[in-house]
């Protein structure tokens, strides 16, 4: 019940404590990539590991795909 009004529809709530090296490499990357904010650097930080971990993939299985 509780968790319903931390999410609704597409949206997620994301709450992270960071502290040690974490929290200096996060404020390493938001500072290097001109972030103003932590939500900026978090999206940043997700859709880049995305782009790289599944975009790469994707190309790779596409470019293998043998051509009719």
């Amino acid at each position: 019940m509780g968790e319903e009004s931390h999410h609704s529809g597409n949206k997620l709530d994301v709450r992270a404590f960071l502290s040690g090296k974490t929290k200096a490499n996060f404020e390493e990357i938001k500072e290097d990539a001109g972030f103003e904010n932590n939500t900026e650097a978090l999206r940043f930080i997700i859709n880049d590991y995305h782009k790289l971990k599944f975009g790469k993939a994707k190309k790779q299985a596409v470019a293998q795909t043998p051509q009719a």
